[in-house]
């Protein structure tokens, strides 16, 4: 996958944020947008700039064979694919911000849709590929 950062912010304090509901407006316009552009999808980052998910899946990144996810409190939906990564990896959760992607080796994007896929860019970042199938 190749993903974008999103041009609004994620506000980590809004009880809506935590919550699968029908307000998925800021998700459906920065989707598209993101793929006029010719990407797959694009990432939230919060209102203090920290990573928090895609438009429409929860991100992983790799270190050294350790598995992180942003932290629920940045303001993501926690989904039952993440929820099932961070057990079979015991991921860390981790307060990330864009500066820090340089020091990961692979990242993931997660949903009940799709699984696990592996992201190739996200913004100026780069990360090799493994196929989910070999996670």
């Amino acid at each position: 996958m190749r993903l974008e950062w999103c041009e609004s912010r994620r506000n980590e304090r809004s009880p809506l944020t935590y919550h699968k509901t029908l307000n998925q407006g800021d998700n459906i316009l920065e989707f598209r947008k993101a793929r006029e552009r010719g990407f797959d999808g694009a990432v939230f980052l919060n209102s203090r700039g920290e990573v928090c998910e895609a438009t429409n899946a929860n991100l992983f990144f790799v270190r050294d064979g350790r598995w992180y996810t942003p932290a629920v409190e940045c303001g993501l939906l926690p989904g039952t694919v993440r929820q099932r990564v961070c057990e079979m990896h015991r991921a860390v959760e981790a307060h990330i911000r864009p500066d820090d992607l340089g020091d990961f080796d692979a990242c993931y994007a997660t949903n009940s849709l799709m699984g696990v896929r592996p992201v190739a860019v996200l913004g100026e970042a780069r990360f090799s590929i493994e196929e989910p199938n070999r996670l």
